[in-house]
């Protein structure tokens, strides 16, 4: 029997879905086609079954009538009620897409301010010796992120500091892909734990300690940043790998992370990281909404199609714009928060995910670092209780609060140093403490 009646036509086959399993509840065989010409799918039955399977659909809520569409690539409306976006709206989110591209004078002009407005905050709390490390560290570790982004053909790369928090480099994939957005991410702390540990092994020939500290610096920054919590390169690293194909794992991991970052938050007293676990957290609504609605129109894509991140197709912008205009609250449907939120949903659209040898492949290389250097930091710490314990006593009160060694149990508030003064050598991974 041929099914070759076209009883109605839907914008997605979730639309379609319910549809066709009434009609077969009904013992009506029916069928649906997808008509990558026309995006739509369309509900077929035999002829024989016409008029029945249209009073089924009619009984059943449906109205039994064929959607004309265009003989072009996209379809005349596609419109759910109040969700139906208007061509104005969709020129105004166009528009609202479309970035100004900066000059490198601009580049240099925010990453020069944002740097010294950084260094001026840090030496508020430190020693310029500190800062001018931390600086130097945040800046070999932002530049592979740079470097990693300029070899994957992102534009508009632009780096900068953020005060109180570190540093960032942004850009704008061509072509998003898994597989380029997991190197990019390791770019950045590979190369700053590979010269930490040789800063570690010149301060085992030579014990000048400025290399302790810079092997310090080195190894847990980079090291912290490998941690599997996002928005952390380690947890960007893991969601483009593993989770970029599962929208609820990748929520799941995201309210963990998020869990996990107030966690360290607490047990540091950080201020810092507790804001970032507050964000993720709060996020976490939107994200569920972007990466599902992102799941569903992905269907919708014809098979093997290439499509370039920096423009979105007429008719699947309507599409984009109809989904959001449900699920967010009436508050936040600005022209401004749609067009944010739909550049998301498009980017994870079209993303090419990572190949089974690729993930395989990169996540060997991710333990590879991320495993001996927490071991190392576990290590550090472990001899840095024991020497703190065993090799310094309280001399003075502090004048200003003053930081202990991570994970002592002494207090904070009062400065240390070595009971013999000839003890000079600590091990690596362990900064003497000095006064003020």
């Amino acid at each position: 029997m041929s099914l070759s009646v076209a009883i109605k036509s839907f914008p997605s086959i979730e639309e379609a879905h319910p549809a066709f399993i009434e009609l077969q509840g009904h013992n009506i065989l029916s069928k649906v086609e997808k008509d990558p010409k026309q995006w739509c799918y369309t509900l077929y039955v035999a002829k024989i079954d016409e008029k029945r399977a249209f009073d089924v659909l009619a009984d059943f809520g449906f109205d039994p009538i064929i959607e004309e569409f265009g003989s072009g690539n996209e379809p005349a409306e596609i419109q759910t009620g109040s969700s139906a976006s208007s061509d104005n709206e969709l020129d105004e989110i166009r528009q609202a897409l479309k970035s100004e591209k900066k000059s490198l004078f601009h580049k240099l002009l925010v990453l020069g301010i944002s740097l010294l407005i950084f260094a001026w905050a840090g030496l508020l709390r430190g020693s310029p010796n500190g800062i001018f490390l931390i600086i130097l560290v945040l800046l070999i570790h932002e530049s592979g992120h740079w470097l990693g982004m300029k070899i994957f053909g992102y534009k508009d790369v632009q780096m900068f500091f953020i005060p109180g928090f570190g540093a960032a480099v942004s850009g704008t994939e061509s072509t998003p892909c898994a597989r380029q957005k997991a190197i990019v991410s390791l770019m950045g702390p590979i190369p700053g734990i590979v010269i930490g540990i040789g800063c570690g092994i010149a301060y085992f020939l030579t014990h000048i300690k400025f290399l302790s500290q810079a092997a310090d610096a080195f190894l847990l920054i980079n090291g912290f940043n490998l941690l599997p919590f996002s928005p952390l390169d380690g947890g960007r690293f893991l969601e483009a790998v593993l989770f970029s194909r599962h929208p609820k794992a990748e929520v799941v991991f995201k309210a963990l992370a998020g869990l996990g970052l107030a966690a360290l938050a607490f047990h540091w007293k950080s201020i810092g990281l507790g804001i970032i676990a507050y964000i993720t957290v709060i996020s976490l609504k939107q994200a569920w909404s972007i990466t599902q609605t992102a799941a569903i129109l992905r269907k919708e894509l014809p098979i093997d199609a290439s499509f370039a991140n920096d423009e979105i197709p007429q008719e699947f912008l309507k599409r984009i714009v109809s989904k959001l205009r449900d699920r967010l609250p009436i508050a936040q449907r600005t022209t401004k928060n749609l067009a944010s939120a739909a550049k998301m949903i498009w980017t994870r659209m079209i993303i090419r995910h990572c190949s089974v040898k690729a993930c395989i492949g990169l996540s060997f290389l991710y333990l590879v670092f991320a495993i001996p250097t927490l071991g190392l930091f576990i290590l550090a710490q472990a001899f840095a209780e024991q020497f703190a314990s065993q090799n310094i006593a309280p001399v003075e009160k502090a004048s200003s609060p003053h930081v202990a060694p991570t994970n002592t149990s002494v207090d904070s508030s009062i400065k240390w140093k070595p009971i013999n003064s000839d003890k000079d050598k600590y091990p690596w991974g362990y900064s003497k403490p000095v006064s003020n």
